[in-house]
């Protein structure tokens, strides 16, 4: 997904092929309704200009056929992104949508993978640099977009993170730790009071393009990980405003700053005790 984004950014240190069709990300991981099929992407990225969408599913290495059948709903129906707010300012009539998987392997290779979907292989080797491949018989069908593969990095260029810096998972929890603790110590110090929306508006680069759906995740965890950064001894530091039910915080001590001294160990602690509980323990409102 950060790969995905940073193409369509004016970034020096990162190609940025897509930006020249003027593509920009829509949203994350929104919620389409298509025919009694419900659909979930990745990333919808679109260029206004030439009224062409991309509908990216990051994959591993295995591809579900139902999933694809739900997909291939779409075809013919682009129209829906539009109506669902998905895409703005393009013409219901004019919008082509481009189904696309992408992973770090190559999925034609232990894969059945219709037509209709493009195929774009990321990769990254010592010799050639990072690279993006359309890989052959599953090429996007608009010309200008198919010419621009394959998209050849420098050796040097590392595949960007801080667009999407973290998530809800399991897998992402420490950086999901780690970036919600320096933006608590931030806003305390630049602000002195604080919602969790806050928090997550400060750590979250693209939070603005995040659906409805994905946003309150990560707002519910960020005020799981605040309880529990507040547990592990930042109640030192910060307390919950009366009549909140621990939604805003305010600053009560000056030596917030000192906190960043212990990043690992409140890091550590606060990922242990979310590891211990399911996600949604925590009874708040959103």
């Amino acid at each position: 997904m950060n790969a995905w984004i940073a193409l369509t950014r004016s970034d020096p240190t990162f190609s940025h092929t897509l930006a020249e069709l003027e593509y920009g990300c829509d949203v994350i991981e929104p919620p389409i309704f298509v025919e009694d099929h419900d659909l979930h992407p990745d990333i919808v990225l679109t260029s206004v200009r030439h009224a062409n969408s991309l509908v990216v599913d990051c994959k591993s290495n295995t591809v579900e056929p139902d999933q694809l059948e739900r997909y291939q709903a779409l075809k013919g129906r682009e129209d829906a992104l539009v109506a669902q707010g998905i895409v703005r300012d393009v013409a219901a009539d004019d919008l082509s949508a481009e189904l696309t998987l992408s992973s770090f392997t190559d999925l034609s290779n232990d894969n059945y993978i219709p037509d209709p979907f493009a195929l774009v292989h990321f990769r990254h080797d010592p010799s050639s640099g990072f690279s993006v491949w359309n890989l052959d018989g599953h090429e996007f069908t608009f010309d200008a977009l198919r010419e621009l593969f394959p998209i050849n990095g420098e050796p040097s260029q590392p595949l960007p993170v801080s667009y999407y810096p973290y998530d809800v998972y399991e897998e992402d929890r420490r950086t999901f730790v780690t970036h919600i603790l320096r933006s608590v110590i931030s806003l305390a110090v630049k602000q002195g009071e604080f919602s969790a929306e806050d928090v997550v508006r400060d750590s979250h680069q693209y939070w603005e393009a995040l659906s409805n759906e994905k946003q309150k995740q990560l707002l519910r965890e960020a005020k799981q990980t605040i309880y529990e950064l507040q547990e592990a001894g930042l109640d030192d530091h910060i307390e919950v405003i009366a009549e909140t039910d621990g939604t805003e915080w305010k600053r009560i001590s000056k030596s917030i700053q000192a906190v960043s001294d212990k990043t690992d160990y409140y890091v550590d602690r606060v990922t242990e005790a979310l590891d211990q509980q399911t996600f949604g323990d925590y009874n708040f409102d959103i």
